[in-house]
């Protein structure tokens, strides 16, 4: 039996046969395993010697409602996710290890059956870099990186412990174009996953009931800087500044979206100053956010810079938590890190200072 599938079978033993936890809420246990392949980047790639496989192990517990967004999304899941990922072609690109926190919400349920959206961000290393003796590794060039992946599933629970997942995972790791090459991997993979479930099921707090209405119109300033290329000869790093003013709709406790005008000083890898327009979604959890949006830049930069993506989270560290109409939305000052990036490249990681008023 290989290494591989003895931890698999490892993980999925600990998973069922794991004691008996006591918490005022329940603890989840989950074991994955999941296959695929690479999405985007096919001309910077070698081949794959067999599909990408990867091992996950997941311990969450779901919210009870205490706060206000935990009721809004209908008692999402919070856990830390550990997973190893053989990357198809260990000579080239090794293996990969991440840990990442993540929440995992429930669109639709019914009493066995039901849809879960998972989202997590955090951090991974990689065995195999670009480098003098691996040249042919054009996608990451750091050991350390940024983590992302989002993932959708269908699950069936046939008796209350036990609940089995079949998943669509997107999945990202880079270093935000800080140290080059960094093309960064972006997969996708399909899998299965096993959960068990300890003291539950879970009790909830009864759901406020809001005295009012929490639509209207918002308005936004900020001011970026975005760090890349860094020089490991001269230690030094590349700075961009840009502003940008944007208009938001809130259309309710949990969702807003905006509009946004803004200008680059030195939009990397350009040359020239240059002026843009996005439009995103701003997904609302308490004082906390989580930030999409695309764009396009208005002056002339080609067809493979004129795609701008961004995604990242926003912290309001001024925001009342109270159940009050004005502080249930976050509004106010805040503090932000995103990476944007240009097609699918990343072009910088990005710190921002800002307030939506």
């Amino acid at each position: 039996m290989s290494a591989f599938k003895i931890v698999l079978v490892g993980l999925m033993g600990y998973c069922f046969y794991f004691p008996p936890i006591h918490a005022q809420r329940p603890w989840q246990i989950e074991a994955a395993f999941t296959q695929g392949n690479f999405y985007s980047h096919a001309d910077f790639r070698v081949p794959l010697l067999r599909p990408m496989r990867s091992l996950a192990f997941s311990i969450c517990r779901p919210t009870a409602g205490e706060r206000y967004w935990q009721q809004l999304h209908r008692y999402p899941d919070m856990g830390l996710r550990l997973k190893i990922r053989d990357m198809g072609n260990p000579a080239v690109y090794g293996y990969t290890f991440s840990i990442i926190p993540y929440l995992n919400f429930y669109p639709w349920k019914k009493d066995k059956w039901g849809i879960s959206i998972a989202h997590g961000t955090g951090l991974s290393y990689i065995t195999k870099i670009y480098s003098a003796h691996n040249p042919y590794n054009r996608l990451i060039s750091s050991h350390i990186n940024a983590a992302s992946f989002l993932y959708t599933g269908i699950y069936y629970q046939p008796q209350a412990p036990w609940r089995i997942t079949t998943t669509l995972e997107m999945s990202h790791e880079s270093n935000g174009n800080i140290q080059k090459n960094n093309r960064g991997f972006n997969t996708w993979a399909v899998g299965i996953a096993f959960r068990r479930t300890w003291n539950g099921p879970a009790r909830r707090l009864a759901p406020f009931v809001p005295t009012g209405p929490s639509k209207g119109w918002l308005f936004s300033a900020e001011l970026s800087c975005g760090l890349h290329d860094y020089d490991t000869y001269t230690k030094q790093i590349q700075v961009t500044p840009e502003a940008t003013a944007a208009i938001w709709r809130q259309h309710n406790d949990r969702f807003r979206s905006y509009l946004g005008l803004g200008y680059n000083v030195y939009p990397f890898p350009l040359i020239e100053r240059a002026a843009f327009v996005l439009v995103g979604e701003e997904v609302l959890l308490g004082a906390m956010s989580v930030r999409y949006s695309l764009g396009t830049y208005l002056s002339h930069t080609g067809p493979e810079l004129r795609l701008i993506e961004k995604v990242g989270i926003s912290y309001y560290p001024f925001k009342n938590m109270g159940n009050s109409i004005p502080a249930r939305i976050a509004k106010g000052i805040y503090i932000g890190a995103y990476l944007k990036a240009h097609g699918s490249v990343a072009a910088h990681i990005e710190l921002t200072v800002g307030n939506v008023f």
